[in-house]
């Protein structure tokens, strides 16, 4: 007999550090970091969050490519995630055994590990809900998250637009306007869009994490559809945002629908600006699925770096040296498992015959390489030395971010270090800012690669270098062209996504907008200023954002509205 779930039932073992316990490396490296005068504030994310419109083109999601193509249907790490923890090398998942998805087996649960592929985004979606950093706290699990969720209404502190473009087509779900959330509970959604063998065994099941045995254990365990949670979780959201394509830009129809600035931007973003290098095919950028074959992907490139020698890299990751590479290594760094993000690092241990620690989906094509590595191209050698493997270039390398809409998301680059696009041109104008003390590359490291080499830079060879000692000089732009760049970045945006209009509206969605110098009562948590963006229809936003470029400013000569002063107006 199937029992059903009691309201709000929550299993957890998560653990909230509530208490005010300033940090300090020395006296107390436990506490909290995010403290002053005695209140604990939010967690702030190290890296500036990328848009989800678009991101379904992405081959890899997040800035250092973590989120894996092929969605594991548990984490965002793909087969990784399966590799048992090597006792030699030390990499691998200590709890491989135990991870992957119950199916139904007759009248039991079977442990599958499925690898789905072009699913990058379903990875990416499982990767916020248990980070500390973002939507809780140490410890919770996504068995946790359903026993919490399944059995409430979805967005129920929210409101649902009548003419919504995704549940209009279901009018039963949406409630009256005095009304939020809607019509339904997680559980009975889950189990209308999934197959029944995900879900319908009854009682409450535990795995082992070191053997992958399922035991019934009806007081410490979850049902089968909590278990499953992490996978309803990922391709549902992949599902919604695959919907999210900007095709309908000024851009999209051609210099025809251009500004004469943006028209002559459009020839510098080509030419002399060198940003095509990077920012190619349809969504101007080359770590999308437009720039890479989906079925085979070309995943690794090799190319005269920024001092002139040969270097192989990941397709679509660069370092343009936006910040000292020791700050934050990007590709260049390891999952929770130890197995390296990059496909350049992973295709590096394959030619030492390594395998085991290699076991992403790409290809390498020596042949189609811009500058000759391998000699013949054909026939890639088996090698004893790590130090004799090609030098790769991608510590502090991240991904080329999609440029369509980008004057409506400052400020720019994995870390928001620019405020406004015309920051970002000259940036490149006067060839980054990579230059440390006593005119050191920054980009480089001083320790070595997992090959033990070290590489004194990593620097994309299409960044301009304003050093008088330098034969390679920075773009040379002036003040008009820079201006006209702008200009053409500003033309890469759809009109629907900053009203909102069409698929890319939504319910109402609260915002956390800073804290106040005050606690909540009985806590020592400083208290949220929410504000909060009202819900819309397919019509969208009475009062559209504007396409200024510039987080407090506007470089649009034909909207002079600040885009902070329209946000104010907007949200309640």
């Amino acid at each position: 007999m199937k029992r059903s779930l009691p309201r709000g039932r929550i299993r957890t073992t998560e653990k909230c550090n509530l208490t005010y316990s300033p940090f300090n490396p020395t006296t107390n490296p436990t506490g909290n970091p995010f403290h002053a005068n005695g209140l604990i504030y939010r967690k702030v994310e190290p890296r500036q969050t990328p848009t989800t419109v678009n991101a379904v083109y992405n081959f890899r999601q997040f800035w250092d490519g973590r989120a894996n193509s092929q969605f594991n249907g548990v984490d965002p790490f793909g087969p990784r995630t399966f590799a048992p923890l090597d006792p030699v090398t030390l990499v691998g998942n200590p709890n491989a055994a135990g991870a992957g998805i119950l199916v139904q087996s007759g009248k039991t649960l079977a442990l599958t590990k499925p690898l789905i592929d072009n699913a990058s985004l379903a990875s990416q979606a499982v990767g916020p809900p248990l980070s500390d950093f973002e939507m809780s706290c140490a410890g919770k699990t996504f068995a946790d998250l359903g026993a919490k969720l399944l059995p409430i209404r979805p967005l129920s502190t929210q409101v649902v637009h009548p003419q919504d473009s995704l549940f209009s087509k279901t009018p039963s779900l949406i409630p009256s306007s005095s009304q939020t959330g809607l019509k339904t509970t997680y559980k009975a959604l889950v189990e209308k869009a999934f197959y029944p063998q995900y879900w319908t065994v009854s009682g409450k099941f535990t795995v082992d994490s070191a053997t992958g045995s399922i035991k019934v254990d009806f007081v410490k365990g979850h049902t089968q559809e909590e278990l499953n949670f992490s996978l309803f979780w990922g391709l549902a959201i992949q599902a919604y945002e695959q919907l999210l394509i900007s095709d309908d830009a000024p851009f999209d129809h051609g210099p025809a629908a251009m500004s004469q600035q943006a028209v002559a931007g459009m020839a510098i973003f080509e030419g002399k600006g060198k940003c095509v290098a990077c920012h190619n095919g349809p969504l101007l950028s080359g770590a999308t699925v437009t720039s890479l074959s989906t079925e085979s992907p070309k995943s690794i490139e090799g190319m005269l770096m920024g001092d002139g020698r040969p270097g192989i890299y990941d397709s679509g990751f660069y370092n343009i040296g936006a910040r000292p590479t020791s700050e934050d290594l990007g590709v260049g760094a390891t999952d929770p498992y130890g197995f390296d993000l990059s496909f350049t690092r992973q295709f590096k241990w394959r030619l030492l015959n390594q395998k085991n620690k290699s076991l992403d989906r790409f290809e390498v094509r020596p042949c189609e390489f811009e500058t000759p590595i391998f000699t013949p191209c054909d026939n890639l050698p088996s090698l004893t030395d790590p130090t004799t493997a090609p030098r790769d270039a991608v510590d502090g390398s991240f991904k080329v971010p999609i440029l369509r809409n980008v004057g409506l998301n400052p400020p720019y680059f994995h870390n928001g270090g620019q405020a406004t696009l015309k920051d970002v041109v000259r940036f490149y104008n006067r060839g980054g800012d990579r230059r440390g003390p006593l005119d050191a590359d920054t980009t480089g490291l001083a320790t070595p690669t997992p090959f033990g080499v070290i590489n004194n830079t990593n620097l994309d060879p299409d960044i301009g270098d304003a050093s008088a000692t330098s034969t390679n000089n920075s773009l040379g732009l002036t003040d008009e062209e820079e201006e006209d760049l702008v200009q053409f970045l500003l033309s890469l945006t759809d009109n629907r996504v900053a009203c909102h209009s069409g698929v890319f509206d939504h319910p109402s969605l609260p915002i956390a907008s800073g804290q106040m110098d005050a606690a909540k009562a009985k806590t020592q948590q400083a208290k949220d200023v929410v504000v909060t963006l009202p819900a819309v229809g397919q019509q969208g936003l009475k009062v559209c954002f504007p396409n200024s470029g510039d987080l407090f400013g506007t470089l649009n000569a034909s909207d002079p509205r600040r885009l902070q002063d329209v946000f104010t107006q907007v949200v309640k």
